[in-house]
């Protein structure tokens, strides 16, 4: 009995060459489907990290799908390309530089500034209100919690 393919194909020679293409036919449709499995990982793997870069941007992770593929996923190749197309993205998506950050008035600050404080408020109430709603162990706790329940008042904080 021998110990590895090759040294059956040196036992048999009139069977050697039929071995041989047998082998190499084996290896063959091996390797396509490791190349297949390969593209589709290094396909996922471009597409995620160019999400993750895009989303850094405030921008939509699906904007994505409009990414060159022949282009690199680089992030000073990606920030280019973003430049490039910034119109279509609208101006309200590509980040501020310092200098139009430094542009707002006092007043559109602290109006930037209290809608974060609503939008943070919102956020901590339905959490609040779920967590609450959760712990009831009844119907009739539930419609107590409804009919006692007020979110907050002030965002003085």
């Amino acid at each position: 009995m021998s110990t590895n393919e090759f040294d059956e194909i040196d036992e048999a020679p009139e069977n050697g060459m039929k071995a041989l293409r047998k082998l190499t036919k084996t290896q063959a449709e091996e390797l396509k489907a490791l190349r297949t499995e390969m593209g589709k990982l290094q396909a996922v793997s471009r597409h995620s990290g160019l999400a993750e870069i895009l989303s850094a941007r405030n921008l939509d992770p699906r904007v994505a799908k409009f990414y060159p593929k022949d282009r690199e996923t680089t992030v000073e190749s990606v920030d280019e390309w973003v430049a490039e197309n910034a119109e279509l993205f609208g101006s309200g998506q590509t980040q501020q530089t310092q200098e139009q950050r430094s542009a707002l008035s006092q007043s559109e600050m602290d109006g930037y500034e209290t809608m974060k404080k609503l939008e943070a408020a919102e956020a901590h109430t339905e959490i609040d209100f779920k967590s609450r709603l959760a712990a009831c162990e009844s119907e009739e706790d539930v419609m107590a919690f409804l009919r006692d329940y007020r979110g907050p008042v002030a965002l003085n904080s």
